[in-house]
């Protein structure tokens, strides 16, 4: 006799910068790799025991972004991973609509500086050329 499952369905959704984040989801129930893309996914688990949801990101042979959860017997099965923004930070999962995305906070100050120092190479190579021609 089969033990009673349930239905669960867990969404990765990516951070909402994508640029430094091109990586794909990995999401693994119960130490058992399942197959994954970006958006709603449906598995069915166990009814009566906890389940381990392991969620993260991958580029290559990269992993990163990686979290755990543990879904208890009883609580809601709808579970949503967010990516985080940078690789370093981890992700966030938990019942859908209580998550949020990690690290975006720092992306401002990448982009700042990023364009500020595309803006000075633009300038100082602009500078250049023109007393060349002089």
């Amino acid at each position: 006799m089969t033990a009673p499952t349930r239905s669960i369905s867990i969404t990765a959704t990516k951070p909402p910068m994508q640029v430094l984040n091109p990586a794909q989801p990995a999401i693994s129930i119960n130490g058992v790799a399942q197959p994954a893309q970006w958006g709603t996914g449906r598995w069915d688990v166990p009814r009566d025991e906890p389940v381990v949801i392991r969620v993260g990101s991958f580029s290559g042979s990269m992993h990163c972004g990686m979290v755990e959860y543990v879904l208890q017997p009883d609580a809601p099965g709808d579970i949503e991973y967010k990516a985080p923004a940078v690789l370093d930070r981890p992700g966030a999962i938990g019942v859908r609509g209580t998550v949020t995305h990690g690290g975006n906070n720092i992306l401002v100050p990448i982009y700042i500086i990023g364009g500020l120092a595309i803006g000075a190479t633009v300038l100082i190579g602009g500078v250049v050329v023109l007393f060349a021609f002089l």
